[in-house]
């Protein structure tokens, strides 16, 4: 099931249709049940005019029940759920920067401010960690070779931060994209795994490797990605 919501959505979309035909075969003016009846054989109803009023009735009570429905249920659920969204998506965006701004301190000891907003970008993101900074070694080997313990902490308190906002939308939201719940499952069980890592090789590796795949786009499945997947799935929530 895709979505809970999609089989809703076409059942009320099927109420206001019949409701409308209702009001328009039933309404006073006969002009559209004449005009119907030249093109399709209406059979002839005992005590027509009083089931034509009960169609009519019938119709604008349902048009009147759809319309609140949406005024006080699906405008205000809606509008929360643009909310959370923009909001989930802003601080993905600060957790990126932040945590870009600490593999710049890793790799270079310093950097011009504004520059991690750019490497937000994964094509940017990957283009510079893969420059050669030593015969054989790229930026992104020197992340892994001159990571400190108070720099690993520092980023596996972000992913921290971006997980709270995980659990935050999952919990004040009703996803019912199948694809993106399991996304934001995985995400936030994958952070839990990273709490582990330690400075040694395999434990890096394993935290370089999830790191990568957030940052540059890459997917053992597809290879480096054109699309922001991580951006792409919070847009969908």
């Amino acid at each position: 099931m895709r979505s809970v919501k999609r089989p809703l959505n076409w059942l009320l979309l099927c109420i206001a249709l019949a409701s409308v035909a209702a009001i328009l075969l039933g309404q006073e003016n006969p002009f559209v049940r004449e005009s119907v009846c030249m093109r399709v054989p209406c059979p002839a109803l005992a005590h027509s005019h009083a089931w034509e009023k009960i169609a009519y009735d019938l119709g604008i009570g349902s048009i009147v029940s759809l319309f609140f429905y949406w005024l006080v249920v699906r405008l205000p659920e809606n509008a929360k759920r643009r909310r959370i969204r923009k909001s989930f998506a802003e601080h993905f965006r600060e957790f990126k920067e932040d945590a870009i701004a600490t593999m710049l301190m890793v790799t270079d000891d310093t950097f011009e401010w504004g520059f991690h907003r750019e490497l937000v970008n994964q094509k940017k993101f990957r283009d510079y960690f893969k420059q050669e900074v030593a015969p054989g070694e790229d930026r992104w080997d020197s992340f892994h070779n001159k990571m400190t313990d108070y720099y690993l902490d520092e980023l596996l308190t972000h992913l921290e931060i971006l997980r709270g906002e995980i659990l935050f939308a999952m919990s004040a939201l009703e996803i019912d994209d199948k694809r993106v719940l399991e996304f934001l499952k995985r995400l936030s069980a994958t952070i839990i795994r990273m709490r582990k890592t330690t400075g040694d090789y395999d434990s890096m590796k394993s935290f370089g490797n999830f790191m990568w795949e957030v940052f540059a786009g890459w997917s053992m499945v597809t290879g480096y990605q054109k699309r922001d997947f991580f951006e792409d799935m919070i847009q969908a929530i």
